[in-house]
């Protein structure tokens, strides 16, 4: 998260999706004395769809893809961090193309005082913002509202319950996640989510299953994560990370006169969307 991190850090995710399509992320962050701020760079892209003619004869190639480049800001503001997601969105489709611009915003609660069960309450709500025209057509962004409640069982053991809802499609989804450090600066996640509504790219499996590793040596970072989509394939990526820079001022002491723990640089669930 952009709020808790004290130094300045860079990470790259790159990794192929459905249907030929290849997904590529580049993001910046950097601690300030009032703010934290963040940019980031993110394409899905594929290059080689057959394209044809009314007939059904072949007519080459094409390309379509997505790009989206996001300006956020995140502060801790005592036992509540807030944090903020300008995006301009682009999406190609042969000689086509379509932008919008929306925002991200989201809260977390963090009960780190909480000494017997610490625990982390958040909501959110993404892509509030302008519709998609191709052509004479407009498609909205997919509104969607969510919320999130992460415990830790134990040490090294965290639990967590995720619900969402695609405003837009009507499209309401529940997933539960776990993430294990067996040993410092090495952990494992894995999770299970649901959609009752079930679209047809997963009619052949029920629960979506995703899982993830990643191991930390100083200020690098490296990580794998995988989900299986059935017959359409998986999606797979790998992560690279490296703090750097002075570190900043240490976070506030919560009102209960807790230390706030120290976040990790990437402890995301692994579930791609």
């Amino acid at each position: 998260m952009l709020s808790f991190i004290n130094r300045q850090e860079f990470q790259t995710s790159y990794g192929p999706h459905l249907e030929n399509y290849r997904f590529f992320n580049a993001s910046y962050g950097r601690r300030d004395p009032f703010i934290n701020t963040g940019l980031s760079f993110t394409r899905v892209a594929a290059d080689d769809f057959e394209g044809r003619d009314a007939q059904g004869a072949p007519t080459g190639s094409f390309g379509a893809g997505d790009t989206a480049f996001n300006l956020s800001a995140a502060r801790i503001f005592n036992d509540l961090s807030l944090g903020m997601t300008f995006k301009y969105i682009s999406s190609t489709i042969e000689n086509e193309s379509a932008s919008a611009l929306a925002v991200d915003a989201g809260l977390v609660f963090l009960g780190d005082k909480y000494a017997a069960w610490p625990c982390d309450l958040g909501f959110s709500i993404r892509n509030l913002g302008t519709s998609m025209k191709y052509i004479n057509k407009r498609e909205p962004l997919p509104l969607t509202a969510s919320a999130a409640l992460a415990v830790t069982i134990l040490g090294s053991v965290k639990a967590g319950i995720n619900i969402s809802d695609n405003l837009t499609e009507n499209a309401f989804e529940f997933g539960l996640g776990m993430n294990f450090s067996p040993v410092n600066n090495f952990s494992l996640s894995g999770g299970l989510s649901r959609d009752p509504a079930k679209t047809a790219a997963y009619d052949s499996m029920p629960l979506r299953l995703n899982a993830g590793l990643e191991f930390q040596v100083s200020d690098f970072m490296l990580g794998y994560g995988f989900v299986p989509v059935g017959e359409l394939g998986s999606f797979q990526r790998m992560s690279i990370g490296l703090r750097f820079g002075e570190t900043g001022k240490p976070a506030k002491k919560d009102r209960g006169g807790t230390k706030r723990r120290s976040k990790p640089l990437n402890k995301k669930n692994w579930e791609f969307r």
